[in-house]
């Protein structure tokens, strides 16, 4: 797919040290996603942070890093803030987000948001300020998710992954052991029985980030919540425990799905301790 990268000057949220863009691009099946892209004006070579992002949220400019010794690029991958353009299922009802094709490996929809991280990298590769060597992508929950899928899918590409509190892991236990998301597959399996759970689980098994986390190469910091229903620890492990890097993880026993700020902090430590940053 020619990704026909378009960025736009957000002159309003600009400063003296940093430049904002809107970019466009396409993704594969030619979907138009869109992002923002944060560059230092002072110019050099310089260290990529990819922002992904969490179920049904909407990614703007503000949540990425905003210090001038790094390129940021916050993603909206197709069907999630302003890349509903060809793609848009919804979050909630039947199909819904996480069961929109389900029922094909090809057309399900989780193929083309990690694509849609694929193609992310593509455009940082693509651009002559950054320094393809120092190369980090991140995010929380379903971001979790993609960052392990981006970091497995470009593993010749990505330098440093740091998911927290990872979504999309061991679907047959993780199932069982919580109650969302696995009542919408329910659902679904119940109305829809010429599909099937046996059908169902084929398709999710190319998208879990368990059966993905072999293919890393880069060295990897995880944040749980050990009390988090919504993405238990035990398909956070599931995953990690998969891992054949460096890897660290930092559990906060009283944190459900959300962990504490402090997190940044360590994220970001290990991400300037393995750039050889100060």
């Amino acid at each position: 797919v020619d990704p026909q990268y378009k960025l736009i000057r957000i002159d309003s949220i600009c400063t003296p040290d940093k430049e904002w863009y809107l970019l466009e691009m396409r993704s594969l099946g030619n979907v138009l996603i869109r992002g923002f892209y944060g560059k230092p004006v002072k110019p050099g070579k310089y260290p990529a942070i990819l922002h992904v992002q969490g179920y049904g949220s909407t990614m703007i400019p503000q949540w990425g890093y905003q210090g001038n010794d790094m390129v940021s690029l916050v993603l909206n991958i197709r069907g999630h803030g302003n890349s509903r353009d060809n793609i848009d299922p919804g979050f909630r009802g039947d199909p819904g987000y996480l069961l929109y094709q389900i029922h094909d490996k090809e057309m399900y929809i989780y193929r083309g948001a990690y694509m849609d991280c694929r193609r992310a990298v593509d455009f940082l590769f693509s651009r002559p300020e950054v320094d393809n060597t120092r190369m980090v992508v991140e995010g929380g929950s379903q971001g979790g998710a993609l960052t392990f899928a981006t970091a497995a899918l470009n593993n010749d590409r990505i330098t440093v992954a740091v998911p927290n509190v990872p979504f999309l892991s061991d679907f047959p236990d993780y199932f069982r052991c919580a109650n969302w998301p696995g009542n919408e597959f329910a659902g679904y399996v119940k109305d829809h029985p010429e599909i099937g759970w046996e059908k169902v689980y084929e398709t999710l098994s190319y998208i879990d980030i368990k059966n993905l986390a072999p293919w890393i190469k880069c060295p990897v910091l995880m944040g749980v919540g050990l009390v988090d229903e919504t993405c238990p620890p035990h398909i956070n492990f599931a995953a990690y425990n998969q891992l054949s890097v460096p890897k660290e993880y930092i559990v906060y026993p009283e944190s459900g799905h959300s962990i504490p700020a402090e997190f940044g902090n360590r994220r970001m430590e290990f991400i300037r301790k393995y750039f050889g940053m100060k």
